[in-house]
């Protein structure tokens, strides 16, 4: 069970660290004792490292949402506030993370001991493994367009010599 955080402020983790990174600088560092200074000011609670990690991954969908930041981590250091032209790796990279889960789904549903399975749990297996087929072939024949459409692109400002 989640320890529930009550501040006199009533603010939550992620209102607390989306103000004090809001108006930094890119690539502002914050560290774990910053972080966890922020955090435990008005609060009893105690953070360790673990539970600024997962305040911050909640923070960084309001970050991205309301300020078009995010904190990234920096081992052993505490969190670095990523530049705008880091989004498009940090995004790619993501992509790459979301592929590789939809395929180790696809992968755990295909092989299965079917005859482990009475009927009612074998049909929706079976239903199951028909959408995640699904899903898996409308990503990868979209990755497979968009990536024809990045070599044209890029070839076209090779041309133009930008």
């Amino acid at each position: 069970m989640k320890p529930t955080i009550t501040r006199l402020s009533g603010k939550s983790n992620s209102e607390v660290i989306c103000e004090h990174v809001a108006d930094a600088p890119p690539d502002t560092s914050f560290s774990y004792d910053d972080l966890r200074t922020v955090l435990q000011a008005d609060t009893t609670q105690k953070y360790s490292n673990a539970m600024i990690c997962g305040a911050v991954r909640q923070a960084n969908t309001r970050l991205l949402r309301l300020h078009q930041r995010e904190l990234r981590n920096v081992r052993k250091l505490g969190f670095r506030l990523v530049p705008a032209r880091e989004h498009m790796a940090l995004a790619t990279l993501r992509q790459g993370k979301a592929d590789k889960q939809l395929r180790r789904g696809l992968l755990t549903l295909k092989n299965v001991r079917w005859h482990e399975l009475d009927s009612n749990a074998r049909a929706a297996h079976e239903g199951q493994l028909i959408l995640a087929a699904a899903i898996y072939g409308q990503v990868q024949a979209l990755r497979h367009r968009q990536d024809k459409h990045e070599q044209v692109i890029e070839e076209r400002l090779r041309r133009a010599g930008i």
